[in-house]
Order: C-alpha cells, then structure tokens, then sequence
C-alpha cells in the first residue's frame, strides 16, 4: 500500500501499481513526494479494508443537534466532522451521537446495526445524511429504519458503515 488511493500488487511476477478510481486520500512522503496531513493514517486504513478488517468505530461525546440543517445536506462544510476524528486517532472513524442519546451517523458514513436479527439504520430526523447507498438499501428491504440508543449500540451484534462510495464495511466499536 503506498497511501489511502494507490497500491502495488505482485501480478504475474510483475510489480502493478493500482490507483483507486474515486478516492482521493491524502499523498504521503514514504516515495520522495510532500507527505499530507493524515496521509500515513489513509494507507493504514486501506490496508485493513483490503485486508478484510473491520472499520474502528469509537463514540464522540459532543452530542449533535437533531435540528441543525447542515446534518440533512452534503457539503464542503466539514470542520464539525473533522474535528470529531481528530479527537480520536486511535480508530478510523467516530459515530455521532445526538441531544437524546441516539446514534446517528459516522463522520464518512451511514449506519447500519444489526438489532436482534434485523438490520436496521438511524432515521433521518436523528439528525444525519439521507445518503445514496442507505436509500438503496432501505428500499430494497435490506434495512429498516428505527432510533439507536448508545445502550442498544454497544450490545449489538453487528455494525456496518454504508456509504455509495465504499459499500458496505463491517465494523467494530471499541472503547
């Protein structure tokens, strides 16, 4: 892996460098180029990805305002995200929590919590992104929508982010 957006693979007995159409994750200073902000960070996690491991989720503790419009819209409007996983370096992703102890979204992703045998995902007036891939699977009945309480997330049998641009990943919280 040379960062988040380009591999090397042994094909044939040959070296193939891979770079991964749709992503664009920061550059990294191991081949001579300008190391970026969180380049290092990126290659790490798509090595687990395409190593089979599941994404690190951990909880933000600043609750999020169900109300706040910005939630419901995709924008360049991404200092709140970010600020969140910068506070937690140690996983790749942190899940929001709103004003009534809902789990709403990742700062990159939907949710998807596997509740006593069904599949279920936050509902949007939780306070998050409709989101492309998370309409897909609702409508196809691969998800139900319902709230869920941080109680409910730390028992659950499984997580998953879902997003258009990365599919479906399994994840793990930890604390």
């Amino acid at each position: 892996m040379v960062d988040g957006d380009t591999l090397h693979v042994l094909r044939r007995g040959r070296d193939v460098t891979i770079r991964l159409i749709g992503v664009d994750a920061p550059e990294v200073d191991w081949y001579g180029g300008e190391g970026e902000c969180f380049g290092a960070r990126a290659g790490r996690f798509a090595t687990r990805l395409l190593d089979g491991e599941r994404v690190r989720l951990a909880l933000d503790d600043e609750p999020v305002d169900p109300s706040d419009l910005w939630l419901f819209h995709k924008t360049t409007r991404r200092a709140p995200y970010e600020r969140r996983r910068e506070r937690r370096p140690d996983v790749d992703d942190v899940l929001l929590v709103n004003d009534r102890d809902e789990v709403t979204e990742s700062t990159m992703a939907n949710l998807a919590v596997r509740l006593d045998g069904v599949w279920v995902t936050p509902p949007i007036d939780a306070g998050l992104l409709p989101g492309t891939y998370r309409s897909v699977l609702l409508r196809e009945g691969r998800l139900i929508e319902r709230p869920v309480r941080v109680d409910e997330l730390r028992g659950a049998g499984e997580l998953a982010l879902v997003s258009s641009v990365r599919g479906w990943r399994p994840a793990v919280l930890v604390s």
